[in-house]
């Protein structure tokens, strides 16, 4: 078949622009799928609470730094959302500026928000993704920060004690609040609080309130820290400092519970009180059981003439054994309860002293003041059910001392009724 000059024309043309596709496809490299990042949480960080500061977001187990680089992403709706998702009220929701939440994080650990989220969504999952999500945030203008209302219901807790953790001794370290709708204790979560706080939180255990350091950012300092998706109390009390216990401080808002970042759990250094002395102990006791071989561990002071409750932080098999031992109870069978302040509650109205007790024992001596390190100091931010020592003893046979036999006709001293003096425990 012949091809005329102009049919071999258009086919030369043909095949010059197939071996330009060829080559162009050859030469280009293929562009990897990209994985989706998922928000798995929120949360507001920084602020003077828990529902205002930056935007942060979980994705991947890694807290980022939100950012948006289209101003039609941050709207009222999104702030809205991100408040309703927190137990915060959406009543006057709205973008906030960044810099009043430093420090601020750096660039590489932005999370690009690409969402547009419906008035009534419940949460960011649920808002549907937009196309053309931008590559990167590259300045602090696009990080997003917010301010929602108070807590709502739902998210309100109720605490009612305070203690330090992870310190030296028990008058520094991070503050956890006792959250008795929970029935646990919670890590303190606020970005600035002030000296006044601090005293009362001092005072309250029973430390000195002149020379407090205020540890913001160093909770790392008090190990272990509590995991990064765990929830945390935010602090709302506002503090003259004259209070005796933090319940007398003002609320600006009830205390809710959020996720919180490290660098804003509370931290502080109390110094030991001058009236944080030994005590000299003479004798120890098992109060609040069913029988005298379980309760807490009371200690008494014979320089005082007071009981006071022993608690401990954490205790061994052999220093309860020492203590079973000393009260004339068995040792074998030795159960050590750690919530011994509800298991055994409190029958006189006033609740006695506490003293912080140490002491390493083999689990072989007579008493407890024969222990290693035995030493005790009065008042030394002991708080809470999980600080006050509690065990339950095994029963051990009682231990007949002595016998007689009494009213008998006469004086007679071969007849009579019984008795048996025991041991006592």
């Amino acid at each position: 078949m012949r091809m005329g000059t102009s049919g071999a024309l258009k086919v030369a043309t043909l095949l010059q622009l197939l071996f330009l596709v060829v080559c162009n496809w050859v030469a280009s490299p293929v562009k990897a799928q990209v994985p989706v990042e998922v928000i798995d949480a929120v949360r507001l960080v920084n602020g003077q609470t828990c529902c205002d500061g930056r935007l942060e977001v979980l994705s991947g187990g890694q807290w980022k730094q939100a950012c948006s680089v289209n101003s039609d992403v941050f709207d009222l709706n999104l702030a809205r959302v991100v408040c309703r998702q927190l137990g915060c009220s959406t009543i006057g929701a709205a973008k906030s500026k960044i810099h009043l939440y430093d420090p601020l994080p750096d660039t590489s650990s932005a999370f690009i928000i690409n969402i547009d989220c419906a008035r009534n969504d419940s949460n960011v999952q649920e808002c549907p993704t937009l196309p053309n999500k931008p590559d990167s945030c590259l300045n602090e203008a696009d990080y997003i920060s917010m301010v929602c209302g108070a807590p709502t219901k739902d998210t309100i807790t109720a605490v009612s004690d305070v203690r330090l953790e992870g310190g030296g001794h028990c008058c520094e370290g991070r503050v956890e609040l006792f959250d008795s709708s929970a029935g646990q204790w919670t890590q303190a979560c606020r970005a600035n609080y002030s000296l006044s706080d601090t005293e009362v939180i001092c005072r309250q255990l029973g430390c000195a309130t002149r020379g407090i350091e205020i540890l913001r950012g160093q909770a790392e300092s008090f190990p272990p820290l509590p995991p990064s998706t765990s929830m945390a109390v935010d602090f709302r009390y506002q503090c003259s400092g004259e209070e005796q216990y933090l319940e007398e401080c003002r609320l600006d808002s009830e205390p809710m519970s959020c996720f919180c970042p490290a660098y804003n759990y509370m931290a502080i250094r109390c110094q030991a009180s001058l009236n944080n002395a030994s005590i000299k102990v003479s004798d120890v006791r098992l109060e609040g059981g069913g029988h005298c071989c379980e309760g807490r561990v009371e200690l008494f002071d014979s320089s005082a003439g007071q009981w006071m409750q022993a608690c401990r932080a954490n205790y061994s098999l052999s220093d309860a054994e020492v203590v079973c031992r000393q009260l004339g109870c068995a040792t074998r069978g030795i159960e050590i309860e750690s919530e011994a302040e509800s298991t055994f509650p409190l029958v006189q109205e006033d609740t006695p002293p506490r003293v912080d007790i140490q002491m390493q024992c083999v689990g072989s001596e007579a008493s407890i003041v024969e222990c290693g390190g035995f030493s005790t100091q009065v008042q030394c931010g002991c708080t809470g059910a999980s600080s006050v020592m509690g065990l339950r003893c095994g029963i051990a046979p009682p231990k007949v001392m002595d016998v007689r036999l009494t009213g008998g006709e006469d004086g007679e001293m071969c007849a009579g009724v019984l008795e048996v003096r025991l041991r006592e425990m």
